[in-house]
């Protein structure tokens, strides 16, 4: 199937940094593969936080974004106006 090399695929995205969005992930493989096909194998290589600075993010799993001050640069800013 053309999914077969997607988790391996995944796994290079995740070995050039810890944490993605899956639109950077989408794009980082060039659309090659549908968005849901890309949300059925992130469970895969990586794990969410549903609360925090980090929410909506796949993180690599493995790596602790707490633990990390470089990980600083990864964080969502949310701003929802009055």
């Amino acid at each position: 199937a053309k999914d077969s090399g997607l988790a391996a695929k995944l796994r290079s995205v995740f070995s050039q940094r810890p944490i993605w969005s899956k639109n950077a992930v989408c794009e980082r493989l060039r659309f090659k593969y549908s968005a849901n096909a890309v949300s059925k194998h992130l469970p895969s290589v990586a794990y969410r936080f549903n609360k925090g600075p980090w929410r909506m993010m796949w993180i690599r799993y493995g790596y602790d974004p707490r633990k990390d001050a470089n990980s600083a640069q990864y964080q969502i800013i949310l701003y929802r106006p009055p």
